[in-house]
């Protein structure tokens, strides 16, 4: 920190006392905890997209097993 910021908080503090300080970091917690929402909420996006591709994929081996089984029993 610089004197300029010293000087700035230590003016925020004459001006709205501690409790200025404490709506700042109020409003600080508050983006903070809105952009890991945000990140968490875009994450499982993420994890759902995986999840519906690996059903997909799972779908598609099944029926190629059991195409394959019955090409195997049909030629026996």
């Amino acid at each position: 920190m610089d004197a300029t910021s010293i000087e700035t908080i230590a003016k925020m503090l004459q001006a709205t006392s501690p409790y200025g300080v404490l709506v700042a970091l109020a409003i600080w917690y508050h983006r903070v905890t809105d952009r890991k929402d945000r990140e968490i909420k875009e994450l499982n996006n993420k994890m759902t997209d995986i999840a519906e591709r690996q059903i997909l994929a799972l779908a598609k081996v099944e029926s190629a097993i059991l195409a394959l089984k019955d090409a195997i029993d049909k030629t026996w």
